[in-house]
């Protein structure tokens, strides 16, 4: 988690500007960071993860999709937690724009299903 912290403060802080959320330690953490805040992990489905590997039954006998730009996400967050940081990137339908100068793992589009 220090590390997502350190690069939200990269962002959102640093690149953005954003100097209420500025701390000595370098680490992005709010007043909304706290024990019902929800985190999700992005993965794309070219690797293993839950979904394919664990639950495969959830497919019904289909192949699941492998792609760079598809990512599960297990746990879903509220979509307007989500774009909460729009800057980072934005929903269309189903699809989470990513930004790419952001230094996301992933492809600049991330198909969410």
């Amino acid at each position: 988690m220090e590390k997502i912290c350190c690069f939200r403060h990269e962002q959102f802080v640093e690149r953005l500007g954003w100097g209420a959320l500025r701390r000595n330690d370098g680490l992005e953490i709010d007043q909304f960071d706290h024990d019902r805040a929800l985190h999700t992990r992005l993965l794309p489905t070219t690797e293993p993860h839950l979904s394919s590997d664990v639950y495969p039954q959830i497919m019904k006998g289909q192949a699941w999709p492998r792609s760079p730009e598809i990512v599960p996400i297990q746990a879903k967050p509220s979509m307007s937690g989500l774009r909460k940081h729009h800057q980072l990137y934005s929903i269309q339908g189903n699809t989470l724009l990513l930004e790419p100068e952001v230094r996301n793992p992933l492809k600049p589009d991330a198909t969410l299903y």
